[in-house]
């Protein structure tokens, strides 16, 4: 009840804001397993992932352990991790004769990746998502929601962004060809399911004859309970990730959303309705910048402010509130024009996207 009135009684009136240049750290950890057979069609692909995520470890404050190993999925490794990035996984049910390893989870692991994920994890599954641990009921139908059935090309194809408005993929192109695989896999999964969010589709015409699913998910993210998973098909070719590519700004941000940075998990208002005076918004260039808010009863209010990055700027207040009305002024010399906000009053929690004109 005490969140319900929360939510009802929220006023808030934000004025023009942005980013500064510095931010504190996050210090999340990230484990990156890497396909364990060097595969000659996406070797290159994987030194240039690799490249980008040590790149974005850098630079968004969490660092990373890779591994080849499957051995690495148990519950004493598995606790020091924020996320599991799977980097072009294959479907390597016995132990391939070239390594000795497999890209197929045993069942002990399958349980010990499930117990870890359900304690508010996420997964990045990076161009062979699809195909790891397809024996695995759980993960393939019910967490990840499609299974590989083949993939054509590279080829010339068209991809269509979903919702403009959604925090991952804002700033893109909402249409833009691209040399890619196309992916084929049996989804298990429909647009009317709101816990998948489908952040780029493929064209349809892309798609061979009698291939009749009808819509063409390429980049998914998935919230299911307290577990987060980002499904990024492209890749194939290491010039996906060149500079300036359309993926790279995907693959930063489904990072962000496997570590439920502030903006970018489930807890984000990123379409839909929203409490009363708290919504998405674009800003002009005002001064004398402040935020404003109304409580109907005393409780705990803590608000923070986010780089579009999830990274914290700045804690404008942590105190215990009586009922009443509120300005928080926010930091002197922001500059930028994507930022969130993370407010808790009581039992209501909601993070809010900003933009600035």
């Amino acid at each position: 009840m005490r969140s319900r009135i929360f939510m009802r009684a929220i006023a808030l009136s934000l004025l023009a804001w942005s980013i500064p240049s510095t931010a504190s750290a996050s210090g999340e950890k990230v484990l990156v397993f890497k396909d364990s057979v060097a595969y000659s069609g996406h070797s290159a692909g994987i030194a240039a992932a690799m490249t980008l995520i040590k790149g974005f470890a850098s630079a968004n404050a969490f660092s990373i352990d890779t591994t080849i190993h499957l051995t690495s999925f148990n519950k004493a490794n598995l606790a020091q991790y924020a996320a599991v990035v799977l980097l072009y996984p294959e479907a390597y049910n016995k132990a391939n004769p070239s390594t000795g390893l497999s890209d197929t989870m045993s069942a002990e692991q399958d349980s010990a990746f499930k117990d870890w994920l359900l304690t508010g994890k996420g997964v990045v599954g990076v161009h062979a998502h699809t195909r790891m641990n397809s024996n695995w009921p759980w993960y393939v139908r019910t967490f990840m929601g499609m299974r590989y059935v083949n993939d054509i090309g590279p080829q010339s194809s068209t991809y269509h962004v979903t919702d403009p408005n959604e925090i991952l993929t804002m700033g893109m192109p909402k249409d833009f060809t691209d040399n890619q695989q196309v992916r084929v896999d049996s989804l298990f999964f429909t647009e009317a399911d709101t816990s998948y969010k489908v952040l780029i589709r493929a064209d349809a015409k892309d798609y061979p004859a009698g291939q009749t699913q009808a819509f063409y998910p390429f980049v998914y993210r998935h919230n299911y309970q307290s577990a987060r998973y980002f499904g990024l098909a492209p890749g194939h070719n290491a010039d996906t990730w060149n500079s300036g590519s359309n993926w790279n700004k995907l693959f930063l941000n489904g990072i962000l959303y496997a570590l439920n940075r502030p903006g970018y998990g489930p807890t984000a208002i990123v379409a839909g309705p929203a409490p009363m005076g708290f919504e998405p918004q674009r800003l002009g260039n005002g001064k004398n910048q402040s935020l404003r808010f109304g409580l109907p009863e005393r409780g705990r209010v803590a608000i923070r402010l986010y780089d579009f990055k999830g990274r914290m700027l700045s804690s404008l207040i942590d105190a215990n509130l009586d009922a009443g009305s509120y300005s928080v002024p926010l930091p002197n010399g922001l500059r930028g024009s994507l930022y969130i906000v993370d407010f808790k009053a009581g039992n209501f929690h909601t993070t809010m996207k900003i933009v600035r004109d």
